[in-house]
């Protein structure tokens, strides 16, 4: 074959010995090598088995006599040193073995996690889970356990309901407040509130950069002895810091609009002549459409042609209306203990003629206007105060009152 007769030429040695003739390595293939063997019988051959593993012999080996010495004593086969070599070979085959099954029975098998044993400290048994995994509840345990959960979701729910009735008397209270809000001055233009504010933003940028140049400027003069530059006028003006908003018992939800809030909103605002990068603005509300897309050009839709510009006052230019004074009854001070005892045993007076005394004290009622901005509930109370039936709707609760204001 091809790979024998051109492979033995790149893996074997050429080994000069005189008097030699090439020689037949196996009996079923013949192949001629460069191996010499000699002509006479006596003399020792190479082994046939040998032949295919010629090329397995170290040719790392730098020493070229070495490898051709070693050659050699396969090639003549010297039976004692081929013996000896074998043995070893074998001897140190055989010790690699034993020490691999011996450290193979001590590894940990791979696939089987390790088996750690966990003590439980009541019971005192062998469980196969760690400490932290071992769930012992005792029925008191459980019971308490189920108490503290059920008291949890009462709580939970408790301050959710809260939480929707205070988001619904916001919700409402707001409502109301736009609606004041839009009669006097017109319906909100959201989209210029909107690119007012990120003009102001854009400014006041520009004013924290001012204030800065100015502390450094005047911090440097005041470093060389010279004397301080003059303060600049400030390009606006900035919001003062956050607070913390009031708490829920505190908050306004009497829904009455308060012009000082647009009127301290415009202080807040970006110069006539600051030009932003951003865009020149949007044009005015009944020259645009609907807003589009970002990526849309022009960004509004056609404008409707029979709308006509808004002549509304600006707001809090109008002057403010008097919010409605609930009038508070004074709390009663406390007395001490011994009048107590003594009011306790004098007897009381007849109900119906306390209800009397009540209806002809006028004092304590409210005005038209208040009585008109009531709830059904504060109606009924002030009605159930004043010695009047608390049933009907709430024109009737009102009408009832009114006839007691007036007469």
């Amino acid at each position: 074959p091809f790979w024998l007769k051109h492979g033995c030429q790149k893996w074997c040695w050429n080994i000069p010995l005189p008097s030699m003739q090439a020689a037949a390595l196996s009996s079923k293939t013949t192949v001629f090598t460069n191996l010499q063997v000699p002509r006479k019988q006596t003399e020792q051959l190479v082994p046939s088995s040998a032949a295919p593993f010629f090329h397995t012999l170290p040719v790392q080996i730098d020493a070229r006599l070495a490898s051709q010495h070693l050659v050699g004593l396969l090639a003549l086969g010297e039976n004692r040193t081929l013996m000896n070599c074998f043995g070893l070979g074998a001897a140190f085959v055989v010790a690699t073995v034993v020490h691999m099954r011996g450290h193979k029975h001590r590894r940990m098998p791979r696939g089987a996690a390790l088996q750690r044993l966990a003590t439980n400290v009541e019971m005192e048994t062998k469980t196969g889970l760690p400490p932290w995994e071992i769930e012992e509840e005792t029925e008191d345990d459980r019971q308490a356990r189920y108490k503290r959960e059920a008291e949890e979701m009462k709580l939970k729910w408790d301050a959710r309901r809260l939480e929707e009735t205070q988001s619904v008397e916001r919700r409402i209270a707001f409502a109301k407040k736009e609606n004041e809000r839009k009669a006097s001055y017109g319906p909100r233009d959201l989209i210029m509130e909107a690119y007012e504010a990120r003009m102001y933003e854009e400014a006041r940028v520009i004013e924290v950069r001012r204030q800065q140049r100015e502390v450094y400027e005047r911090t440097k003069a005041f470093k060389l002895g010279r004397p301080l530059p003059p303060r600049g006028k400030p390009y606006v003006i900035l919001k003062p810091m956050p607070v913390e908003p009031p708490p829920p018992e505190d908050f306004d939800i009497s829904g009455w609009y308060d012009p000082e809030e647009d009127i301290t909103a415009q202080k807040y605002v970006a110069p006539e002549g600051y030009v932003s990068p951003t865009g020149p603005a949007p044009p005015p509300r009944h020259l645009r459409g609907q807003p589009r897309a970002a990526w849309e050009d022009p960004p509004y839709s056609p404008a409707n042609p029979n709308a006509k510009p808004d002549n509304w006052p600006k707001p809090g230019s109008l002057p403010a209306k008097q919010p409605p004074q609930h009038r508070v009854a004074p709390r009663p001070t406390p007395k001490p203990a011994a009048v107590a005892v003594a009011e306790v045993e004098v007897k009381e007076e007849p109900k119906e003629v306390a209800i009397e005394e009540e209806s002809h004290d006028t004092s304590n009622l409210p005005t038209v206007d208040e009585a008109k901005t009531m709830k059904v509930p504060e109606l009924k109370k002030k009605l159930k105060e004043l010695g009047l039936p608390v049933a009907g709707t709430k024109k009737v609760l009102l009408g009832r009152l009114l006839e007691a204001i007036e007469g």
